[in-house]
């Protein structure tokens, strides 16, 4: 582990102040549960801000511009949450369990992509989003497609790539899952940086319980 334990606790020290500055959250805290270092804030309810692995480095991303510590558009928290859960549950059932999950697209960013719109004057005018782009970071499915021969870093993953690394079911699962029903749409990147370097992001690990 690079760094060590003073040099990771340091690096959340000043995530937990950044957020308390910038966030206007009424109080912080770190919770530690096995190996996991969890950072909690209360606003109105208390919600999950980061979950860091306390035996690897920490990546800090609070300061990215793309970073955005909210919920998607139409979504409130606890269904947001058991949406969460299910990314988890339906990627470690076919065998991945380093997945990180992140939305991302207009969900994400309030706007649409094509025309830069606010995608609150399609709701209030009935018209659903088209899909919820969801990112993933996975040594094990990045592994899994050099393995059958397949670039997957390069765009959305088409229902081919989808189904050739075990997914379909998940995918699917996940649409089913999701606000409205609408369709889930994977894209994985090699890293966090490649992640929030992208666009407006919201991790999942601030919604995890």
């Amino acid at each position: 582990m690079k760094g060590g334990v003073g040099r990771g606790t340091k690096k959340l020290s000043d995530l937990r102040r950044k957020i308390l500055d910038r966030f206007g959250f009424k109080r912080l805290w770190f919770e530690k549960h096995g190996k996991w270092l969890e950072l909690w804030g209360e606003f109105n309810a208390k919600i999950l801000l980061t979950r860091e692995d306390g035996t690897k480095e920490s990546i800090d991303v609070a300061d990215h511009p793309n970073f955005k510590p909210d919920l998607p558009f139409r979504y409130k928290q606890k269904p947001f949450e058991r949406f969460v859960q299910r990314f988890d549950d339906e990627f470690k059932a076919v065998g991945y369990d380093d997945v990180e999950g992140f939305m991302q697209g207009s969900a994400a960013s309030g706007y649409k992509y094509n025309d830069g719109n606010p995608i609150k004057l399609d709701a209030r005018a009935g018209i659903k989003p088209s899909d919820y782009d969801v990112a993933i970071v996975s040594p094990q499915i990045i592994q899994k497609a050099d393995e059958v021969g397949i670039d997957i870093l390069h765009g959305p993953l088409s229902p081919e790539h989808v189904n050739m690394l075990g997914l379909s079911d998940a995918q699917l699962a996940l649409t089913q899952a999701s606000k409205g029903g609408i369709e889930v749409n994977f894209k994985v990147y090699s890293s966090l940086d490649d992640v929030f370097a992208y666009d407006t992001t919201i991790p999942f690990s601030l919604f995890k319980k």
